[in-house]
């Protein structure tokens, strides 16, 4: 007997789940949106007010942040944006958020992927976060990849 496809095996039970499943998925996007509203909250905060010192990096990372520093507006912009969008995620615009903070935290694994290393873990969760949370709200975002003719 042939089995079903991936996708309709995956389909089936995210449709079907019991109680006990939808209250896990309901519990870990809760998880996820606290998480990462309150990193991008308390991080972009700490980053703007220097309340607590942090490690030393890399000569590149160091060269890359001071750059975005130097311009005078890049780097406040990206935490201004970065609290922005963790507080709309406590506020419940999740989908927002997470659109928001697509590229930033995109950017985060890249920076710790190939500039910093020892942000990398760190890095790793924020991606996972974003990406489950991302799926979670998959409904809101289905109309943005509908080809409209103009």
């Amino acid at each position: 007997m042939p089995t079903a496809p991936l996708r309709s095996r995956v389909h089936k039970w995210v449709s079907e789940r019991n109680p006990r499943q939808a209250a896990l998925l309901r519990r870990l996007n809760v998880f996820a949106n606290l998480v990462l509203a309150m990193i991008f909250i308390v991080v972009p905060l700490n980053s703007l007010l220097n309340v607590v010192e942090t490690g030393p990096m890399g000569a590149e990372s160091s060269t890359f942040v001071k750059a975005m520093k130097d311009t005078g507006y890049l780097w406040t912009l990206l935490k201004l944006v970065e609290i922005l969008a963790g507080l709309l995620a406590l506020a419940g615009w999740s989908p927002l958020s997470v659109l928001i903070l697509a590229p930033v935290v995109l950017n985060i694994f890249a920076f710790h992927l190939f500039l910093e290393r020892s942000g990398l873990p760190l890095a790793v969760l924020i991606l996972a976060l974003e990406l489950f949370q991302a799926w979670r709200f998959r409904k809101y975002y289905a109309p943005l990849f509908k080809r409209h003719r103009s």
